[in-house]
């Protein structure tokens, strides 16, 4: 017995104290690539292509790039550039990455067609004006880009002009201008019309009234600032606004309303605590107790699903100023409120702060009409 145990107990006594478990690395995997775009992907000979291609690995950096054509072999080790050379063909070109291993991605590929410029017909790529309706003694520019063109020139009034650019135009009444480019190959030609009128269109910039504004609380206190959300005591708050609408020429026909509330001041996070901040046509006159409306009313004017950043518009706007318009009314009012109440329960002095107050007096109502 004592034979038996004594190699054992030597085995035992040569073994390590602690034991470290052995992690088996993770093989390093190759990275990904991506052609952004490459854009025309049908170009003339000569005309500049541009490339975009990047690539992602989880474990790694991107380190270096090729690129490659079906025709003219490696081309790039860029992730962008712009390049004129490409020989006439189909191509297909191709794209990989590597990452800080070494590794090189599979290649992916996109196809493109360089045509030669001597045997096909000028391409009118755009032809546009930034305004293609003014007002008479305004202006409207003209843009254009052309390739493959030995000739190019734009009637009325302007002339040969060069295959890119621009050109500001003031016509006395609505004028058809035409474009015409031509090479060896042959003529191509487009048209743009730029209408000019001759009403002008007027605007009036209407600000709240600050004695006729001010908010609600749920339990029937009025108060004078414009505070849209919940107060201290999570006590739901809507706010209300009054604009003198009489100084509209009663003969105008409104084209465009809009309703500017970017001035807001905004505590806590009132959307994501009560959603959708709702606008409503409501024509309180005197402000009191019972305009207060428990719940999301039917047909807002406007939602809003964040803060704002811009005017509101729309038609519905538009059609609420005309409607008080046709009633020959002097005010136009509204009642701006959260889509539901906060989740948690009601403890006076403790609850988060979440509303917009909107300045007394400085929200503005811009009216546009002929």
């Amino acid at each position: 017995m004592r034979k038996l145990l004594l190699p054992i107990l030597l085995i035992i006594a040569m073994m390590p104290a602690g034991c470290t478990a052995i992690t088996p690395t993770t093989p390093q995997q190759p990275p990904t690539a991506y052609i952004d775009s490459i854009s025309p992907s049908e170009a003339l000979d000569g005309e500049p292509i541009t490339f975009i291609g990047h690539g992602t690995d989880p474990n790694s950096t991107i380190v270096a790039h090729r690129w490659r054509s079906s025709i003219d072999g490696e081309f790039s080790v860029l992730d962008k550039f712009s390049k004129t050379s490409l020989s006439e063909g189909n191509h297909t070109i191709y794209y990989k990455v590597q990452n800080g291993y070494g590794l090189w991605s599979s290649e992916v590929y996109q196809r493109v067609t360089i045509t030669p410029s001597g045997n096909m017909k000028p391409i009118i790529k755009t032809f546009d004006a930034d305004m293609k309706s003014i007002i008479i003694g305004k202006s409207a520019t003209l843009s254009w880009n052309i390739s493959g063109a030995t000739s190019v020139s734009i009637d009325p009034d302007i002339g040969n002009v060069a295959m890119t650019g621009t050109r500001i135009v003031s016509p006395a009444s609505t004028t058809v201008y035409t474009l015409t480019a031509t090479n060896a190959v042959g003529t191509i030609s487009a048209e743009l019309q730029v209408v000019v009128g001759t009403v002008p269109q007027s605007k009036l910039e209407l600000y709240s009234i600050a004695s006729e504004e001010g908010y609600v609380r749920s339990g029937g206190f009025v108060g004078q600032e414009v505070i849209i959300g919940e107060n201290q005591s999570n006590v739901m708050v809507q706010g209300f606004l009054s604009f003198d609408i009489s100084m509209i020429p009663p003969e105008a026909t409104i084209e465009s309303v809009s309703l500017d509330i970017t001035n807001s001041n905004i505590s806590g996070d009132p959307f994501t605590t009560m959603g959708l901040l709702m606008i409503y046509n409501h024509q309180y006159g005197v402000l009191q107790s019972r305009n207060f409306i428990l719940g999301p009313g039917m047909n807002p004017l406007a939602q809003l699903y964040s803060p704002p950043n811009q005017p509101i518009e729309g038609s519905a706007l538009l059609n609420a100023v005309k409607t008080q318009m046709s009633e020959k009314q002097t005010r136009f009012q509204l009642r701006l409120q959260f889509a539901k109440v906060p989740s948690y329960s009601p403890s006076y002095g403790r609850g988060p702060l979440n509303y917009l107050e909107l300045p007394k007096g400085k929200t503005k109502l811009t009216i546009r009409y002929k």
